[in-house]
């Protein structure tokens, strides 16, 4: 993503702050803190490139996140239809998944449509708005996206292959508890609205958050103790996160 707007910021640095991300990801309120961090070091080290560029590539990073979740939910209720109509209980979350679905689509259609400046819906909105020339800068970088299709195709692969593997140390996680009947697809299906809710800020790495979100959604799949798949899904993840905390020292004294 930051090579698709021109910065070139060497591999092993992207793979330290990423980790520094991480760590913060678990430390601070919500799972998008640690991008705030990130953006901050590659800011202040690309001092000749536009922060706004830099703000962009972050954002669609976190979206790209967001929607490779929605894209397996969405096709693992299609490989499941039939299941998921015979549960009732279920509608809800298909129904936000399908809205979530379109908004996916929506995304990528205002990246990839070729609209003509003075003909541009969004920029019309936007130039109504408060802050409009901020909005309009930002947006313009966003849009610098659009000859970069293979940059975002690419990462929302990644993001695809990411989740899946999310899903399967879900799987191995309600093992080590004694579930042996939890289906991948099954997990699929509701995993990307658990994982959504932790990426508010309010607690550290999603605690609290996570627990009430995953006990609520493995009920609707008929699999109690969700709050306790959660639980030890975070403790393995905090124990690579936190490894982190030795980067950023040793980073930040750098």
């Amino acid at each position: 993503l930051l090579r698709g707007i021109s910065v070139h910021v060497p591999l092993m640095r992207t793979g330290i702050l990423t980790w520094i991300g991480n760590f913060f990801n678990s430390t601070l309120p919500g799972a998008v803190s640690g991008d705030v961090v990130k953006g901050y070091y590659i800011v202040n080290g690309e001092q000749e490139h536009s922060k706004s560029k830099i703000v962009v590539s972050l954002l669609i990073d976190r979206f790209t996140g967001l929607f490779g979740l929605i894209i397996i939910s969405f096709g693992a209720i299609l490989l499941q239809y039939d299941w998921v109509l015979e549960h009732p209980k279920l509608y809800p979350l298909v129904g936000m998944i399908l809205v979530l679905f379109c908004g996916t689509l929506f995304f990528y259609a205002i990246v990839f449509i070729p609209f003509k400046e003075d003909r541009d819906p969004i920029v019309r909105l936007l130039k109504k708005l408060p802050f409009s020339q901020a909005l309009l800068k930002l947006y313009r970088n966003f849009k610098g996206y659009q000859k970069k299709w293979k940059s975002l195709l690419g990462c929302l692969v990644l993001a695809i292959i990411t989740h899946g593997l999310f899903a399967y140390l879900f799987i191995l996680v309600s093992q080590l508890l004694g579930v042996q009947d939890l289906d991948l697809i099954l997990q699929l299906i509701v995993m990307p609205l658990g994982m959504i809710s932790i990426a508010i800020p309010i607690s550290p790495g999603g605690i609290g958050v996570g627990h009430v979100a995953f006990e609520s959604l493995y009920a609707l799949i008929g699999i109690p103790g969700g709050a306790n798949i959660f639980n030890l899904f975070v403790i393995t993840q905090l124990m690579v996160n936190l490894s982190g905390g030795f980067v950023y020292l040793l980073y930040r004294k750098k």
